[in-house]
């Protein structure tokens, strides 16, 4: 199954905050420009495919998902990551080469 690309803007709005959920066992791009809340990853793969496609804050990896920071600098406030990832290769990986780029050193 071919991995589904999501290239429009998500923002919080006017007094309210969005969160994005990645479910489901496929793989999924984000490569706008967003400045969302939060982010889950529950299932499947996230592929990164621009800096700021995680959105403004709090990333969350859970047990069995994935994300793939595909060679983007990374900039949080918070990421929590729990178990191997899909497959066991990873909760966190980078399928581009070259070094990561962690901006902020609030990691759990």
């Amino acid at each position: 199954m071919a991995a589904v690309v999501f290239s429009g803007s998500i923002r919080d709005g006017d007094g309210t905050f969005l969160g994005v959920t990645k479910t489901g066992t496929g793989t999924q791009i984000l490569s706008g420009m967003n400045t969302y809340s939060g982010t889950i990853v529950a299932q499947g793969k996230l592929i990164l495919g621009s800096a700021g496609a995680l959105g403004d804050s709090y990333t969350e990896i859970l047990g069995g998902a994935t994300l793939d920071l595909n060679g983007q600098a990374v900039v949080q406030s918070q990421m929590r990551i729990e178990g191997t990832g899909v497959g066991g290769v990873g909760a966190l990986v980078n399928s581009a080469h070259g070094a990561l780029d962690f901006r902020r050193e609030h990691c759990q």
